[in-house]
């Protein structure tokens, strides 16, 4: 097969799959972005999406989820990872993971607290230059599912 082929065959956009332990706190969460959303007939799974085309990222209600041992992890690549983390930090609704000097503003102990008192586990990092030549974030969606954003370095 060659790669033209394999290319053609393959075209098209992956959707990850991500546990949410509340669909609706799951939808606030992206909703404050300004991402459109569905919900599945039955309330247990949703998606969220940006557009009518491109980013999708699909969430399945998992009850009983630990996020410190089964969250997911998902890669967005968009144009200006800049101007995508000046949206999420103008919603105010998103609190830095890691301090001036690169180190967890909280700690897993006090995530841990938070989670058992019913907060999110929302949090981002500020985009950093990567020597693979891209510019990356991390975004930590309330569930703690782990959402890397990237763009090639300019």
């Amino acid at each position: 097969m060659n790669a033209e082929h394999t290319e053609r065959l393959w075209a098209g956009r992956a959707e990850p799959i991500l546990p949410s332990t509340s669909i609706e706190r799951t939808l606030d969460f992206w909703g404050s972005f300004g991402f459109e959303s569905e919900i599945w007939e039955d309330g247990g799974y949703a998606w969220v999406f940006p557009g009518a085309d491109g980013i999708r990222i699909d969430y399945s209600l998992s009850d009983g989820l630990d996020p410190f041992v089964s969250s997911g992890m998902a890669y967005l690549s968009v144009p200006d990872i800049d101007a995508v983390y000046a949206s999420i930090m103008a919603t105010g609704s998103v609190p830095q993971a890691l301090d001036d000097d690169g180190l967890p503003v909280r700690s897993t102990r006090q995530l841990r607290s938070a989670w058992k008192a019913g907060e999110t586990l929302a949090r981002v990092t500020r985009p950093l230059d990567q020597t693979w030549n891209k510019r990356e974030l991390a975004l930590f969606d309330p569930d703690n599912n782990l959402i890397r954003i990237g763009s090639l370095l300019r």
